[in-house]
């Protein structure tokens, strides 16, 4: 389960809420709160709702804010974002864009620890990989752990949340979160 967050300025509100529920399904709960719509849904192809949104804020000339979640404690998430978020006027977002925007300053071990939960990975683990730039067969061997469960734990996260270690920007943004919490 994930939410969509959408603020939209204009008349067509209601269209773009109802094109939202086409999309991710009828069924799905909608919430007004905080002068956000807020989408709970299982749909999970972001790129979908991300297009959506784009295209018809640039065909309508109209400012749309959306903000799709990335963890599975979306609430959670959802709470420690959401004054974040007015900083925010007019394009998609997720987790990632306001923490490499380093927007969310005053709750950076609240985010680690929901990025991290469930995902069997810790913090320790995240600062051993990097200190082999990446290199999973050769960070693997030093940790003492086979390579195979190195993966498994690598795709856990990337299943869980989007953050793939693999990555530069994500490890960045999780390193970053690790050494200034």
């Amino acid at each position: 389960m994930s939410i969509t967050v959408v603020k939209i300025e204009s008349s067509y509100k209601n269209t773009i809420t109802s094109l939202l529920k086409e999309l991710v399904g009828f069924n799905n709960k909608v919430i007004e709160k905080d002068n956000y719509t807020i989408i709970e849904h299982n749909y999970e192809n972001i790129d979908d709702i991300k297009s959506l949104i784009l295209s018809f804020s640039s065909e309508q000339m109209i400012n749309v804010f959306c903000y799709q979640t990335i963890t599975y404690n979306y609430n959670e998430e959802y709470n420690l974002v959401k004054n974040a978020l007015n900083n925010y006027k007019n394009g998609f977002y997720t987790l990632k864009d306001l923490l490499i925007n380093d927007d969310l300053n005053n709750h950076k071990k609240e985010i680690l620890s929901l990025i991290l939960s469930g995902s069997g990975i810790t913090e320790d683990f995240i600062i051993e990989y990097l200190k082999y730039d990446l290199n999973l067969s050769k960070a693997a061997k030093e940790m003492f752990i086979h390579r195979n469960t190195m993966i498994y734990k690598l795709d856990k996260l990337k299943e869980l949340t989007g953050f793939d270690l693999r990555c530069f920007k994500d490890s960045y943004i999780l390193y970053n979160l690790i050494i200034n919490k």
